[in-house]
């Protein structure tokens, strides 16, 4: 028994055997090792599979989906990392017929590189979440065929969503350093002949989620590219998946040339941009709290204007031929720059620091019909209407006003049209400098013509609406140009005078102060004072909408200038005098003869 008991003993575990292969640590180092072997061999399989698998459903899936030819050169995947990047992907352009061209030959989008780096936590929150995504060197092109149609109209028909499909939840997301690389765009206008040019695309997200734990971080995005050669920057910091939805944007423009977009201008403008370049520093701040609130501010500069007039009968503008459908120039300026303190467009409310005018330069013609040129054809059209029926008021009130019949008063019971909510404008200070303008008058027999040059205007605290409480403070000058006297009178209204020393004598005075002008021009020395203008204004005061003190210092004017407005005036005056008295002439006749006849009736019956 003892033997028995001691032959049983010794079948039990032993130090010896737990230490062993045969022991539980033993079999837990086995399972390790299994799984060990597992991952690596899973991983192996993935590096091996995945991007054969990946490239052949890719292309196959997204060709069915797009109906384009897709192609996708070669796929990498680090199973280990979840590291997954696409080289040289690329779609290739819709052509008519059953042949479809190869992307490589003639892509509408190619993407060099896609990089991704997903997280493991994707699959515990069952939404995308991604370290890092990288795009290199995007190149696409767009054309547009006219009356609202692109070349990608097909893909966009294929990518929307049956209009019985019910709405789904929005996805939930958090990516993470979301950066594309050197982006290309070219865009054709078949409608203008113009092609832009979109170059040296950048674009930095480092953070965007909608994810509840995610909300109120922060992103901080920058885009920047080159478009027909002009450099745009920004920057902003936002949260736009919180509940306030506040960004702080910057803006920069720098050198945008507007030539190339001319053709876009609707045809229906009484001008013609011929030449712009524009540059832009501004910082947007939009909040929703829950209105809707937009606020500017920052610096707009606009250099080297040009507006022409257009031309009559021009329908349709072009950009390559800008001047096709103009006439003459009818305003340009240097520079203008505007600061902006506080804009906030939603609330109709306009801050401005300053507003300053460089070099402007404007061409007013009144032609033979009265109209203006700063007007459109209809306003034009009613200001001559307005102005012929003043004409004719007054011509009616000096023959009587026997035969003018009352007009009916309107129906009360049309509704009273609600005003529209006035915008408020504060400019602090606005200034006007080295002005100049040409004033051509076509209704007189001998057209005037004048040329105002050196103005300068110097306003503080102007507000719109006017307030009475605090008026516009303005100060300012101009002068005539001498080559206003050195153009001719009209045979009409020069007055002969009996020797040709007599009528040589105003036009060598003309070209006598025409050519001082030019010497003071031309002087390196020569200032504003001493600027050599046939006369001179200086004006300063203050005024609102309904009041106005001006204080004005008048020297050298001629008042030659308007002797043809006088010359015309009585004329007309005479010719209403004379007609006037013509009329009453003939009726004091008819009176007598009537008087006389019943005399000699009055003698026959007796």
């Amino acid at each position: 028994m003892r033997a028995r008991a001691s032959s049983g003993a010794g079948d039990g575990p032993s130090p010896s055997g737990a230490a062993g292969g045969g022991g539980w640590v033993g079999r837990w180092l086995r399972r390790i090792a299994w799984v060990v072997g597992g991952v690596l061999l899973l991983w192996g399989l993935a590096y091996a599979l995945v991007p054969l698998v990946l490239k052949s459903q890719l292309q196959k899936i997204a060709t069915e989906k797009l109906g384009r030819s897709v192609t996708v050169g070669a796929v990498d995947f680090k199973p280990w990392s979840l590291e997954l990047t696409l080289h040289d992907l690329a779609m290739a352009r819709s052509v008519a017929g059953p042949a479809q061209p190869s992307p490589q030959t003639s892509p509408q989008l190619s993407i060099k590189r896609i990089y991704i780096d997903a997280e493991i936590e994707s699959l515990v929150r069952l939404a995308p979440v991604a370290d890092a995504i990288e795009v290199d060197e995007p190149v696409a092109s767009l054309t547009h065929l006219g009356a609202g149609r692109y070349d990608i109209d097909d893909v966009l028909d294929r990518l929307k969503p049956p209009p019985d499909q019910p709405a789904s939840a929005p996805l939930q997301f958090a990516l993470y350093n979301l950066v594309l690389k050197g982006g290309a765009l070219d865009f054709n206008d078949l409608t203008v002949q113009k092609t832009h040019q979109l170059r040296d695309l950048d674009l930095a997200v480092p953070f965007l989620s909608n994810l509840k734990s995610q909300r109120e971080v922060k992103i901080s995005p920058r885009l920047a590219f080159r478009l027909n050669g002009s450099v745009f920057d920004s920057a902003a910091e936002a949260t736009p998946f919180a509940q306030t939805r506040k960004t702080d944007a910057t803006l920069k423009l720098s050198g945008l040339d507007l030539k190339p977009y001319l053709g876009y201008l609707p045809a229906s403008l009484p001008f013609r941009l011929q030449d712009a370049l524009l540059d832009a520093d501004l910082k947007v701040d939009f909040a929703q709290t829950p209105g809707t609130v937009v606020k500017i501010a920052g610096t707009v500069t606009a250099t080297k204007v040009r507006l022409l007039q257009a031309a009559p009968g021009a329908q349709t503008p072009n950009a390559s031929k800008p001047t096709a459908a103009a006439g003459p120039e009818l305003l340009a300026f240097d520079r203008l720059h505007v600061i902006m303190d506080d804009v906030r467009p939603l609330e109709q409310f306009v801050k401005l620091s300053s507003v300053e005018l460089t070099g402007p330069r404007l061409r007013v013609v009144r032609d033979r019909a009265g109209r203006l040129n700063l007007l459109p054809p209809a306003a034009a059209d009613a200001t001559k209407n307005i102005a012929g029926g003043a004409g004719n008021t007054r011509a009616a009130g000096q023959k009587g006003l026997k035969n003018t019949v009352p007009t009916a008063p309107a129906s009360p019971t049309a509704p009273a049209a609600q005003p529209a909510k006035p915008w408020k404008v504060a400019i602090a200070r606005m200034a006007v400098q080295g002005g100049k303008l040409d004033w051509l008058d076509e209704t007189l027999p001998s057209p005037a013509q004048i040329a105002l040059v050196g103005l300068n205007v110097d306003a503080q605290a102007l507000t719109l609406p006017f307030a009475a409480s605090a008026p516009v403070q303005f100060k300012g000058s101009l002068g005539l140009d001498p080559a206003s006297l050195a153009r001719p009178a009209s045979a009409t209204t020069a007055t002969p005078d009996k020797t040709r020393r007599s009528r040589r004598k105003p036009a060598a005075q003309a070209a006598k102060a025409t050519q001082a002008a030019k010497t003071a021009a031309a002087a390196p020395d020569a200032t504003p004072k001493q600027a050599a203008h046939a006369g001179q204004l200086n004006f300063s005061g203050s005024a609102t909408d309904r009041a106005a003190n001006v204080t004005a210092d008048l020297a050298g004017w001629p008042l030659g200038l308007a002797s043809r407005y006088v010359a015309g005036r009585c004329r007309r005056q005479a010719a209403d005098a004379a007609g006037d008295c013509a009329a009453t002439d003939a009726a004091r006749r008819a009176t007598g003869a009537g008087q006389d006849f019943a005399a000699v009736g009055q003698a026959a019956a007796g």
